[in-house]
């Protein structure tokens, strides 16, 4: 459908009177031309003098780079609004779509006949602008029992092709990959060639704590 700052106004108006009570400030909103999300909730971040941490200038982007039906938009848009009510509220949550999202998420769902997920397009915006560097990390178990990494560079076709490649591969038994920012990770090169950087298991699996899950869904990278 033709996306519209008015029809999407529209639609937010909408659904803060509806589901989010009216609690929700008037944000500006964009159209964008984005490949790698559907929507992106933004935010800046500021230290108050408690130490708590306050978010401010809020700004919520709608890509037209992907072809959503009227629901699958309105499901896209509510979304980036629980993202908007979280964290204007200072609520804390597990994680990006954490148990405190996940819960607003069904409830909204149940109550409104939605079909919101937490499945997200690769975002590599966000990672860039969280705190800490960010490492795409392939785990690889290979079939004689050893454990191999490799930090990949963030280009999302480069990702998918060195995932597709190793997993075709006789030597690999499993291959995940996942996003995080331990600073262990900034100890390995960053590349798409094929050597593996072999580790213990047991340290490995304590360094990955926290991280968040990415799978390949055909040439789509996407955030679990």
């Amino acid at each position: 459908m033709t996306l519209s700052i008015d029809l999407l106004k529209e639609k937010f108006n909408r659904y803060n009177a509806l589901i989010f009570a009216g609690r929700l400030p008037d944000v500006p909103i964009l159209i964008c031309e984005a490949k790698t999300f559907a929507g992106q909730c933004r935010s800046k971040v500021r230290r108050l003098p408690d130490g708590r941490r306050e978010h401010y200038d809020f700004t919520i982007k709608i890509s037209n780079k992907f072809s959503q039906t009227e629901e699958e938009l309105d499901d896209t848009l509510i979304h980036e609004m629980i993202h908007y009510f979280i964290a204007l509220h200072g609520f804390e949550d597990t994680s990006t779509h954490g148990q405190l999202f996940k819960a607003m998420m069904h409830s909204i769902n149940a109550s409104h006949g939605r079909n919101i997920t937490i499945s997200g397009h690769y975002d590599r915006d966000t990672m860039q602008a969280a705190k800490g560097r960010w490492h795409v990390v392939a785990v690889m178990q290979m079939k004689n029992g050893q454990t191999g990494i490799k930090v990949l560079p963030r280009v999302q076709p480069k990702i998918i092709t060195f995932y597709k490649n190793v997993k075709a591969s006789r030597q690999v038994k499993s291959v995940d990959l996942y996003l995080h920012c331990d600073p262990y990770f900034d100890t390995f090169p960053t590349s798409t060639a094929l050597r593996v950087h072999y580790v213990e298991s047991e340290l490995l699996q304590s360094k990955l704590q926290g991280a968040h899950r990415l799978e390949v869904s055909g040439n789509t990278l996407i955030q679990r």
